[in-house]
């Protein structure tokens, strides 16, 4: 949420992706697996950027102020980009 330390989310999503990549190269089945954990559609709360971004805007961190929504399908390897105001597709 907005009311926990930006730091410590990045510092923590930076820890897992090492930490998955680490397993992805250790177990050859992990990767397929993640992947098709991937599919539907999944809400975006915050954005972290590139490192450069985030010197830029001296954040790590940006909210979305609006419901965006990203829809993910592993068999034909496409994404949607979808956002909204309120219900309503923009």
């Amino acid at each position: 949420t907005k009311a926990s330390d930006s730091d410590q989310v990045v510092d923590a999503l930076l820890t897992l992706e090492k930490s998955m990549r680490k397993k992805a190269k250790d177990d050859e089945t992990l990767a397929p697996q993640q992947l098709q954990a991937l599919n539907g559609a999944w809400r975006l709360i915050f954005t972290t950027g590139t490192i450069d971004t985030q010197a830029k805007i001296k954040g790590r961190i940006n909210y979305f102020p609006l419901k965006a929504v990203q829809s993910f399908d592993t068999q034909t390897m496409t994404l949607t980009n979808a956002i909204y105001a309120g219900n309503f597709a923009l």
